[in-house]
């Protein structure tokens, strides 16, 4: 298997692993909008190691996302070792270690984040990561638990010291959750900092946002997340507002369509739900169908609701 490095493009953009959204239908419609690689929601180690199926049902992927990246959650070293060495049988080009949920029934029992505040166990892990995984290994991090207590360059150091083949790095602290705003000017800084490659998280607006942060703050790529949501062309030079009721309702049933071949009719649906009205988003007077949208169940009956819906404007300005 090539090393990830080399089948990545050039200053990359790609979707945010984000628990609860970004799964296998998600992923691959933002891969074929233009997401540089896929990322898989988190599991957890123990979990892995338990072999449970829904757990490994989050790692499936189709062969069109590659790059592929797993990752993997936990707090105990030989667990998580453990667990990469298992999901390392799947053929992912990447397993990365997750170091910045900030949800605290995870970080305060030292994942997540809480690992940040163990550097040596951090040491520790990649240190034995480096000796028995053969796929590149990568830590996302947060700048730390909090304003007074920012150890990302430390952390960022650690894991260029241990072989990281990269460090991904949400700009904002675990108090800070997602309010605020996120410091790129830090990641700059962990940039300066280290020579492996920087991924910077936080705050992109779309592709146009994402490139010039990558100008102007140096990193070798960036990752967008919750704009991303009901909005995959965040990821081309299209602007929302700019694409036709038409091509989204082509986007969304293949969303849908894609939803139930992986996850059965009823839960496809029913996950589907939050990101349907996201669609839909600045189309005049859709409010009149997403009621209608949000209590389906059936998949055929919500295609019959798009194609039949003729919207006052299309599109409007949002």
């Amino acid at each position: 298997m090539e090393h990830i490095l080399s089948i990545l493009p050039k200053n990359p953009v790609a979707l945010a692993p984000m628990d609860g959204y970004t799964d296998m239908p998600f992923r691959m419609i933002c891969r074929e909008l233009g997401s540089a690689f896929s990322f898989t929601e988190f599991v957890a180690a123990d979990a892995v190691c338990r072999k449970i199926e829904k757990t490994h049902k989050i790692l499936q992927y189709d062969e069109v996302e590659r790059p592929v990246i797993f990752q993997i959650f936990g707090h105990d070293v030989d667990t998580i070792v453990e667990a990469a060495r298992l999901v390392e049988e799947k053929k992912p080009d990447a397993i990365d270690i997750n170091m910045g949920c900030s949800v605290k029934k995870i970080c305060q029992r030292g994942a997540g984040v809480g690992l940040m505040h163990e550097p040596q166990k951090v040491i520790k892990l990649f240190s034995a990561l480096k000796k028995i995984i053969k796929v590149p290994v990568s830590g996302k991090i947060r700048l730390g638990w909090s304003d007074s207590e920012k150890n990302y360059i430390e952390i960022g150091k650690i894991l260029e010291g241990e072989g990281a083949w990269a460090v991904f790095i949400h700009a904002r602290t675990r108090t800070m959750g997602y309010k605020g705003n996120a410091s790129w000017e830090e990641i700059s800084l962990l940039k300066e900092n280290v020579q492996i490659p920087v991924f910077g998280n936080g705050d992109v607006l779309d592709l146009a946002d994402a490139r010039n942060k990558i100008y102007q703050y140096g990193v070798d790529g960036v990752l967008i997340g919750r704009k991303a949501m009901g909005n995959p062309w965040v990821f081309s030079d299209k602007k929302l507002n700019e694409i036709s009721y038409l091509e989204r309702v082509g986007v969304i049933l293949r969303h849908l369509d894609l939803n139930v071949a992986y996850h059965g009719e009823s839960q496809g649906v029913l996950l589907f739900r939050k990101q349907i009205t996201r669609y839909l988003k600045g189309i005049a007077s859709s409010s009149a169908i997403k009621q209608k949208l949000i209590t389906e169940t059936k998949a055929e009956k919500i295609h019959e609701i798009l194609n039949n819906f003729q919207p006052e404007s299309i599109p409007v300005l949002i």
